[in-house]
């Protein structure tokens, strides 16, 4: 990902992820949007240099038709990659192309020596889950929330 198309993808990255805490129920907009902040500002400190993030966009046909942010983590004492974004832009969707991006995350992921991939996924992301699924990942963690 270029210096420039890192203001636009940072910007909306941040936004998206607001929208997504208030549509899980845990947070108000006000708070979702301090949270997505926070976290982006830990997260990517240097902007598109920061260490051990790595951002990319996806192609097709000489079009972008999405983005893949990835991060360096270790895992119970072990290399570890964890995809912090992904998003296929509107009008590409459901053709293949998440899947693309994240069999290239895995491809990435074994470059830079981590052992295994990881990432969140909200629990009315039934289209994201599924690709995941089908793509062999396991669900190791869930949380529940009932309001009261």
């Amino acid at each position: 990902m270029t210096p420039e198309r890192f203001v636009g993808f940072a910007a909306h990255s941040e936004s998206a992820f607001a929208d997504d805490l208030v549509a899980s129920g845990r947070y108000s907009a006000e708070a979702a949007a301090t949270e997505s902040h926070r976290q982006m500002t830990l997260e990517l400190p240097e902007g598109v240099d920061s260490a051990g993030q790595l951002l990319f966009t996806a192609h097709a046909d000489g079009e972008e038709v999405g983005i893949l942010w990835l991060g360096e983590r270790t895992r119970v004492g072990r290399p570890h990659a964890f995809v912090l974004d992904i998003e296929v832009a509107e009008g590409h969707r459901r053709r293949g192309h998440g899947r693309e991006i994240m069999l290239a995350a895995e491809q990435e992921a074994r470059r830079i020596g981590a052992e295994s991939i990881g990432l969140h996924v909200f629990g009315f992301n039934a289209g994201a889950i599924a690709m995941y699924e089908g793509l062999g990942y396991r669900r190791v963690e869930q949380r529940f929330l009932r309001s009261v």
